[in-house]
């Protein structure tokens, strides 16, 4: 994906049509370089517990990688079950 935005989808479910890319330069500039990744419970519930130490999925995470890039872990059926709530 171009405007320094790349979008990753491990799980069966489709991505929503969002945005992303004007979201992201709002948010964080045209420069800045930014991985999102959708992933599922399993792999959620390891990265929270690998770097959060709760042994649980989440909805979001997120991890700079240097001063102009970073990473988003997305997890759609987390973030839908919220939001029922």
């Amino acid at each position: 994906m171009s405007e320094n935005l790349s979008i990753t989808n491990t799980t069966k479910s489709t991505p929503p049509r969002v945005p992303f890319v004007e979201i992201k330069n709002a948010a964080l500039g045209k420069k800045y370089n930014l991985s999102l990744v959708f992933v599922g419970p399993s792999r959620s519930k390891f990265l929270n517990n690998s770097y959060r130490g709760k042994n649980k999925p989440t909805n979001v995470l997120s991890f700079t990688l240097e001063k102009s890039s970073g990473e988003i872990f997305l997890t759609p059926e987390v973030i839908k079950k919220q939001t029922k709530e």
